[in-house]
């Protein structure tokens, strides 16, 4: 069933999208000037995972890109921990899902960019290693694509790797990471930010990093491959 709602220039609503077996459920938003459309990987009830997600609907909008917030796991499967690092089947789901969205009329043909945050990152990273040139733009945000270390260099899209200054190990993982990467890339490190950007301002910060990436590469629309 579809939620409808309108403010301004901006539609809302409830998704729910057949995989497999099972539905997800989404809530996609599309500004009426969309040009380009971001999926927006985060856990169900995990918001303290996704930094600035409530506020990166309204930044994307402004730009003319569509989004799509969506939790790749069902709220039974998120219960049980092996089921985050099932990377397959999230890989598996995503392009399902992006099949889906460039099924829309309305956002058929539009440039796909993948925001991906913990473990979803690494899937975000699979699925574009598979997906090629069928995706514009990554940006993992306090992401684990180590966890896809193997098919990094698959990867097309170009990729924004954001860290905090205080997540010692998550700059050393993207550190590294970033030199398996043959596509365009940066690192971004938000100065005194810890893994979850939960200081006042820096959730900000690293969501205006992620919009301005997708800015440049999808509503821009030039790869610099």
């Amino acid at each position: 069933m579809l939620i409808h709602t309108h403010h301004e220039t901006v539609e809302s609503r409830e998704v729910m999208i057949p995989v497999s077996h099972v539905y997800l459920t989404g809530e996609l938003v599309i500004p009426a000037d969309a040009v380009a459309v971001v999926i927006f990987l985060q856990r169900s009830g995990n918001e303290r995972c996704s930094p600035g997600s409530r506020v990166v609907f309204g930044e994307l909008s402004e730009c003319g890109i569509a989004a799509l917030k969506i939790d790749l796991l069902t709220p039974e499967e998120n219960r049980y921990y092996e089921s985050r690092f099932n990377l397959h089947l999230l890989k598996e789901r995503l392009m399902v899902v992006t099949a889906w969205v460039q099924s829309l009329p309305e956002l058929k043909e539009f440039p796909v960019g993948y925001f991906g945050v913990d473990t979803e990152a690494a899937s975000a990273f699979m699925a574009a290693a598979d997906l090629k040139s069928e995706i514009s733009a990554i940006v993992s945000q306090s992401g684990r694509p180590d966890l896809a270390n193997h098919r990094l260099y698959k990867v097309q899209a170009p990729a924004l790797l954001v860290a905090g200054s205080l997540d010692e190990q998550g700059v050393l993982l993207n550190e590294e990471l970033y030199t398996h990467l043959l596509c365009e890339k940066k690192i971004a490190i938000v100065d005194g930010a810890s893994h979850f950007f939960e200081e006042p301002g820096k959730a900000e910060e690293a969501v205006m990093l992620a919009v301005n990436w997708f800015r440049k590469y999808l509503v821009d629309g030039v790869l610099h491959m």
